[in-house]
Parts: structure tokens; sequence; C-alpha cells
């Protein structure tokens, strides 16, 4: 039985229009993008109830998050806002970014990860989503490939064992990948993703049963 399902689906997880996030509407989700002045994040509401405010949480690694900006919300609005924040502090290689979106009553929510990388020379694909860099069966991620060509994957111990491997064929433009962990013990992994001699590790969490409060609720509005 294979350990890893592939969805060759473009732009299953990077646009994903009118998505219902706790109190809101959102006509266009978190994206990040690499500017010459810092990364800029954007997203875009076309309803909102009772939304307090926003917090945008940067990462170098997907699992600790330190706060890089507290933007207020429209309370109550049908109208369409856009929202937009340009991190200069920011000069890491590699920087996670999600969306907190907290009610008038307190209760938080969080977005899908947006990944922003700074280039290193070759650039044959990027990361672009991961849902959540933990899981409990499922690890979600949309991949940005530059070519129609192989991808070679491995979920590694930290002493380097394969526990998972395999090679596809991406498209040129985005794929989501969706890798089903349910057969691997709880603990820390890395990732490798490599095409040609470009190579993209993560570390990665297998837990046993999420905590709530850490699992994105972004879903699409049907």
């Amino acid at each position: 039985m294979k350990q890893i399902i592939i969805f060759l689906v473009a732009l299953f997880l990077c646009q994903a229009p009118q998505n219902l996030m706790a109190g809101c509407v959102y006509a266009k989700d978190l994206e990040g993008k690499l500017m010459e002045a810092g990364n800029a994040l954007s997203w875009s509401t076309s309803n909102e109830e009772n939304c307090s405010f926003f917090i945008i949480e940067r990462s170098p690694n997907g699992h600790n998050f330190e706060m890089a900006a507290k933007i207020p919300g429209a309370g109550t609005s049908k109208e369409t806002k856009n929202y937009r924040f340009l991190d200069v502090e920011m000069n890491s290689v590699r920087v996670f970014y999600r969306l907190v979106q907290v009610d008038a009553d307190g209760k938080s929510h969080l977005s899908d990860l947006v990944l922003i990388n700074k280039p290193l020379g070759q650039d044959n694909f990027n990361v672009r989503r991961v849902q959540s860099m933990e899981t409990d069966h499922f690890l979600n991620l949309a991949v940005e490939s530059f070519y129609e060509m192989p991808l070679s994957y491995r979920v590694m111990t930290q002493m380097g064992d394969v526990l998972l491997s395999g090679q596809l064929e991406v498209i040129d433009g985005m794929n989501a990948i969706s890798i089903d962990m349910a057969s691997i013990d709880v603990g820390r992994y890395q990732l490798s993703l490599k095409v040609k001699n470009e190579i993209e590790v993560f570390t990665i969490k297998k837990s046993d049963v999420l905590d709530p409060n850490k699992v994105p609720l972004a879903t699409k509005n049907k």
C-alpha cells in the first residue's frame, strides 16, 4: 500500500476563494511575496463577523512562531476588506508565515502556513504553502515546479533512517501533495524534497492527537 498520495491538481492549496475561517469569509487567503524591501503579506475578506484583529506570525522552521504584526479587523462588515503588511525585519533565507484571526470573544483560528524562500542560485521548485508542519495523519503541501520532471521525496528520522521514499512526476506549475503519515510513530522527522540537484529539507512532526487550537481551521465555503 502506497504511503503517499499525490494529487497533481493546480492551485489545490494556493488558491481557495471564499474561504470561511472563524468569523470571516476570505476572498483571498494569506499570500506572501518576496520584495526588495521585505516580505509582503496580503489577504482579503468579503465578510467579517465580530472580527477583532489579525496577528501575523512568522517562524524560521514552521514550528516556533513569534508575532510580526497586529492589525485591527473590521468588526462586522459585509464589504471587501484588503489587508497588507510588509515585513522588513526578517532576513532569513526561509520564513514561514501564518495568520491568526481573533474574534471579539477572544477565540482565535489559524490559517495555513505560507512559505517565502530567498533564491540561492538554481530555482527548480518552491514549496509555497503547507497546511501545518505538524500532523496526526496527512501532511499537505503545495509545490510550485518550474519544470515537468521527477521530484524525489524522503521522510527520515533525525538519524537519517529513511521511512518513506519515492519519486513522482510533477507538472510545470502548482502541484498539491498529500503525504500519508499514519504508519509513522509519533515524533519529529525530516522531510526531503529534491528536483535535479536542488533539495529542500523541512522538520515535520507526527502527533497522536492534535491540539485543536493549533489546527488550521480554514475550510472551503460551499
